[in-house]
């Protein structure tokens, strides 16, 4: 009962984002113009940045699992990354994190608590090196432009001494008979031993940074495609918003949700919703045709040791 009602709550608000977009699509056909002088080097570049951006999150969890002491070879740690983005894609609610812990607690014997408390590190450390991003971006943008958006603002500063708290304030985690509470427990716990790590916290934070930079580029160079004007801090500005969609992975692949976010953060600066659309698809459908394309090949290799239930060789 209650994934039937995910899926049709999931189903409901996607088509309430396409609707809008289709409506907008319709009111609107000048705004869409652009379309037709796109060229196939901008699409390369974009596809180019994509592709090197799914390295990166790849090497999140790398690190991660190697602290951890479950070496991954690199059909896994970059395979288990964009197959767990296609299915994200197919399935609402972050589906592709679950096949991800199936596999690693199958093929490498992870437990489910210390899977979570993998997650729980790749929440925190990312908000908190956005939030901190998109504080310094309302600073810049407010100096420069004398433009403040007081809501996203506030929603930085919030996430920023939340996350922040998180890593370095974290108290002591009791042991309880209660069954439901200590399996939370347990992923605190699993949580805080990697929170104590300074180096890895460290280099999880480089990481972040670094995808934080080309999910600049990844805006900044879609309006490029279409001739908007957009500098590098607004395209930043921009670009942390749209990252926050995690928090909100209702419908596949968060469709309708990034680009509805995408809008807001533009539409700061004068960037109309149309505008914002073109950018934002020129994403979306470089991002699917390059996880459709790739992602296949690793599912096919990752379900056969799901199968063997060990991780082959090769």
């Amino acid at each position: 009962m209650k994934t039937t009602f995910r899926k049709v709550l999931s189903l409901f608000i996607l088509l309430l984002c396409l609707l809008w977009i289709g409506l907008y699509l319709k009111n609107n056909p000048s705004d869409f113009s652009g379309i037709r002088q796109l060229s196939a080097g901008i699409v390369v570049i974009l596809a180019a940045v994509l592709f090197v951006d799914t390295i990166i999150l790849g090497l999140f969890n790398k690190a991660l699992m190697d602290h951890l002491e479950v070496p991954l070879k690199f059909k896994e740690w970059y395979g288990l990354s964009i197959v767990s983005n296609l299915w994200n894609y197919i399935l609402p609610f972050r589906g592709g994190a679950g096949l991800r812990a199936l596999y690693l607690k199958k093929v490498h014997d992870f437990s489910i608590s210390d899977f979570f408390g993998t997650m729980l590190a790749l929440y925190f450390i990312s908000f908190l090196v956005n939030s901190f991003i998109g504080l310094f971006c309302v600073v810049t943008i407010f100096f420069k432009y004398s433009v403040i958006h007081i809501p996203i603002s506030f929603f930085f500063g919030a996430v920023f001494v939340l996350t922040g708290g998180s890593i370095f304030l974290s108290p002591k985690i009791p042991f309880t008979k209660n069954w439901l509470l200590e399996k939370i427990f347990s992923v605190l716990r699993s949580w805080d031993n990697i929170r104590k790590e300074g180096g890895l916290i460290a280099r999880l934070i480089l990481v972040v940074v670094v995808h934080a930079v080309l999910e600049l580029l990844t805006v900044y160079v879609s309006f490029a495609a279409y001739s908007i004007e957009a500098s590098l801090i607004k395209c930043l500005f921009i670009s942390t918003i749209f990252s926050f969609s995690v928090l909100l992975k209702i419908t596949p692949g968060s469709l309708g949700i990034t680009e509805a976010l995408m809008v807001i953060g533009a539409n700061t600066f004068g960037i109309t919703p149309g505008q914002s659309l073109l950018a934002a698809g020129l994403i979306r459908v470089v991002n699917i045709c390059l996880i459709f394309l790739i992602a296949p090949i690793f599912n096919y290799r990752l379900m056969y040791d799901f199968r063997m239930g060990r991780s082959a060789s090769g």
